[in-house]
């Protein structure tokens, strides 16, 4: 899921994102990444600095952060949980509404994303996560897909293409970054340059601060698990970008 400083809505932090992450991807080192996997790193690298972000460190912490979402393999949110899977998620949804939600990805998806963001009550689960990255709602996907000149909103599964994926998680950390320094949302990691950022853990910080939205609180545990896991890559993943 991503909706720019909203994605905080529904976890007290982030939903898609970390949803997706928590239940299906792990991280891979360079040395592990199948063929397909650094193409699409490569990819993602390339449209990184068409949309101007040449901060090789904070290359690298994007493409750990996104190898912890979807392991370089654009795809669609998986949103067939078990209760306990919806009430960890979603702490507050009731043990009936849990109880009827599992396992039907369809009607989780509408009841948690529909009418929020542009979406209709019943394109929750049209416009779930998609891509490199789980980019979420129909605002988005407009946004974006504007940014990409492609129609995202009347072909949502564009987002799966890795050429299309790429170019628009690079509009979205992009944009987030330009967003966050002028807003000051990285002041808390001593970042008001981002041209003067030379190390990757503090790169990591400010795009997994993005990654959750940077009106979450980086402590959350959640996030603090999504930052765990793209520190313990983004070395290897720096050390592939030319």
């Amino acid at each position: 899921m991503k909706k720019n400083n909203l994605l905080f809505l529904l976890f007290g932090g982030a939903v898609a994102v970390f949803l997706f992450k928590k239940y299906n991807a792990s991280p891979k080192k360079t040395a592990n990444m199948t063929t397909e996997q650094k193409n699409n790193a490569n990819l993602i690298v390339s449209a990184l600095k068409k949309f101007g972000v040449a901060n090789k460190a904070i290359q690298a912490a994007i493409l750990a952060t996104i190898s912890k979402e979807s392991n370089f393999i654009p795809q669609s949110e998986n949103l067939k949980y078990s209760v306990a899977a919806i009430k960890r998620v979603w702490p507050k949804t009731s043990d009936a509404d849990a109880a009827r939600l599992a396992n039907n990805p369809e009607a989780l998806g509408n009841f948690k994303y529909g009418g929020k963001y542009g979406n209709l009550p019943n394109e929750g689960f049209k416009y779930r996560g998609r891509g490199f990255n789980q980019i979420t709602f129909k605002d988005l996907y407009s946004k974006y897909g504007k940014m990409i000149g492609r129609d995202l909103v009347t072909y949502p599964d564009l987002l799966n293409d890795p050429k299309v994926a790429a170019d628009a998680a690079a509009a979205y950390f992009s944009s987030e970054l330009t967003a966050g320094l002028k807003a000051g949302s990285f002041k808390k990691f001593n970042v008001t340059d981002l041209a003067a950022i030379k190390d990757t853990a503090t790169a990591t910080k400010v795009a997994i601060q993005i990654n959750a939205g940077r009106g979450t609180d980086f402590n959350n545990a959640v996030v603090q698990e999504g930052y765990n896991k793209a520190k313990g890559v983004v070395d290897s993943l720096y050390t592939m970008i030319a």
